[in-house]
């Protein structure tokens, strides 16, 4: 993979930590494009019940 391709850029507002993180290929066969990788990632990671205009 050349550039950025193939790395996720992880940003943690609240510690100030920036990593860098290989793509999961297989989720992103799965979820083709940008939104839908993102919206998968969203779904992981936040906890159920959270309040949107609250975060």
């Amino acid at each position: 993979m050349y550039g950025w391709c193939g790395i996720v850029l992880r940003v943690d507002l609240t510690r100030g930590v920036i990593d860098k993180v290989p793509l999961d290929l297989d989720a992103a066969r799965k979820f083709l494009g940008g939104r839908g990788l993102n919206s998968k990632t969203l779904f992981d990671e936040i906890a159920p019940g959270i309040d949107p205009p609250g975060a």
